[in-house]
């Protein structure tokens, strides 16, 4: 990769990296047990349940609630069978697991298991869901700009800034957990998309496929980058546009075990106006950008509840190459570890850590495919104006919170039963976060915040309700004494 002041940059980056996820996360992986300590009896909804032998049989299984779901998408997530033989406490355990999954599958509000004695040893399983809503039509006004932030303070609030359109998802797709997903978007971003998956083929449910098609244009673009500070170039004309197909292929052998495996190819083209103020966006002032690119993603899923988790771990870990020799306009490759830890402390008191290590080359890249701190998940809090570009980069967050709030409204006058159930948790938290970036050779302007380490830490509100919906109130301070108020409309991590 070049030079010996680069290798030496890239082994103490991850000897670092390597370092922070001994101390924050390995040591603790295998500290809590994948079988909790079991219990001698049952406890459903505050009673407890007795039984008359200690082994018993799943007589039968019951489900109910599932107008739409087929009842084959809802058994593949359950951990035993009838004729299953089972312990009172292992039958516990299970109900727990099983519970979790069908949650994260995200096709129901609800699940409660009731297990019932119907004679000596023999138990019959109710399993009552509630499902979702699974159709939406949700019009489109979202900002431009990578976060709320970012357009409160660095676009001064402007409201042009805006995209409108319309997104339907028609989730549960034939009642087998098929995702269909079409946007028709304007604005500074034109988007077209139709994305289709398929997660549950063939007897056992292992396999599964999706396919996704789209077209975009801008005359508003990010064309470079000060002090990590987007900067925008904006014209009547348009200035970039892309269009890309993909398929995707998955394998879940297991239960928390996913394998998913994407190819497609890519065209990008832009101005020439925007080639000329920033050469580098494509290299070489180039003005077209034809990829083919493949990646492979290792998940492992073991939190109790996606959306917003308090117990359990998650593992990620992906390969991705863009330019596969067929075209020479790019050559790029990536590789990318994040690991989540959640510990429940008792007590409505809860601990999260996460960590995520980003690997890239070669060491000049185009602007257009830069990856960095401040995308996604992947930023210090109290750094959410920057946009930290690197070739390489760590992070890691821990998150220590107390739930002071937490409730369930059934409203029973509610014509439709999939907006019944509305749960309004709150949570106050404590934080802290690390990070480092190594910067890019072709990017002198952009060292503000590059090869050191960033700190951040604060106190915040989490308040997480129906649908996913979780909205976080942040106040962050950084080693460099900068402080803020934060907003995000989405989980920490």
């Amino acid at each position: 990769m070049g030079s010996g002041i680069l290798s030496e940059k890239v082994l103490r980056f991850l000897f670092t990296a390597v370092v922070l996820l001994l101390v924050f996360n390995i040591a603790s992986y295998g500290s809590t047990p994948d079988r909790p300590i079991l219990p001698d009896t049952l406890h459903h909804n505050d009673t407890t349940i007795t039984f008359s032998k200690d082994t018993l049989e799943i007589d039968r299984i019951f489900i109910v609630g599932n107008r739409k779901t087929k009842e084959r998408i809802i058994l593949r997530e359950l951990s035993f069978q009838k004729g299953s033989i089972l312990t009172a406490a292992e039958l516990l355990m299970h109900l727990e697991n099983d519970q979790s999954k069908l949650l994260n599958l995200r096709l129901f509000n609800v699940v409660e298991f009731n297990p019932v004695e119907i004679g000596a040893g023999k138990v019959v399983v109710v399993l009552r869901v509630n499902e979702r809503w699974y159709f939406f039509p949700v019009p489109l006004f979202e900002l431009v700009d990578r976060n709320f932030n970012d357009w409160w303070v660095n676009r001064d609030r402007d409201l042009s800034r805006v995209n409108y359109g319309v997104r339907l998802y028609q989730e549960n797709f034939r009642g087998r957990n098929e995702r269909i997903r079409a946007t028709a978007r304007f604005g500074f971003a034109n988007l077209f998309d139709l994305q289709y998956a398929i997660p549950n083929i063939g007897n056992k449910q292992q396999h599964g496929a999706s396919i996704k098609i789209d077209y975009s244009d801008f005359n508003a673009i990010a064309f470079r980058s000060i002090d990590h500070v987007p900067e925008f170039y904006e014209s009547e004309k348009t200035l970039r546009s892309s269009r890309g197909l993909s398929l995707g292929y998955n394998y879940r052998k297991s239960f928390y075990d996913f394998h998913f495996l994407e190819m497609g190819f890519r065209d990008n083209r832009i101005n020439d106006t925007i080639a000329v103020l920033n050469p580098d966006f494509f290299l070489d002032g180039r003005t077209r950008q034809q990829y083919f690119h493949m990646t492979y993603r290792f998940l492992r899923e073991k939190r109790n509840f996606i959306s917003y988790p308090l117990r359990g771990y998650y593992l990620r870990f992906e390969l991705s190459k863009l330019g596969l020799g067929i075209y020479d306009d790019l050559d790029w490759f990536s590789a990318t570890f994040t690991y989540a830890k959640y510990w429940d402390l008792k007590k409505d008191y809860y601990l999260s850590n996460y960590s995520s290590i980003f690997i890239s080359g070669p060491e000049i890249q185009p602007y257009q495919n830069l990856r960095g701190m401040g995308l996604g998940s992947d930023f210090v809090r109290g750094y959410e104006l920057f946009f930290i570009e690197s070739q390489n980069f760590m992070i890691n967050k821990t998150t220590f919170k107390k739930k002071i709030f937490s409730y369930t409204k059934e409203f029973k006058r509610t014509p439709l039963e999939q907006f019944r159930y509305v749960p309004l948790s709150i949570f106050l938290k404590t934080y802290t976060d690390i990070g480092y970036g190594a910067n890019l050779t072709n990017y002198a302007n952009n060292d503000l915040l590059s090869d050191k380490f960033l700190l951040g830490s604060g106190l915040g509100l989490d308040i997480v309700t129906f649908y996913d919906m979780v909205l976080r109130l942040e106040y962050s301070f950084t080693i460099e004494g900068d402080s803020g108020f934060f907003f995000h409309i989405k989980r920490e991590f």
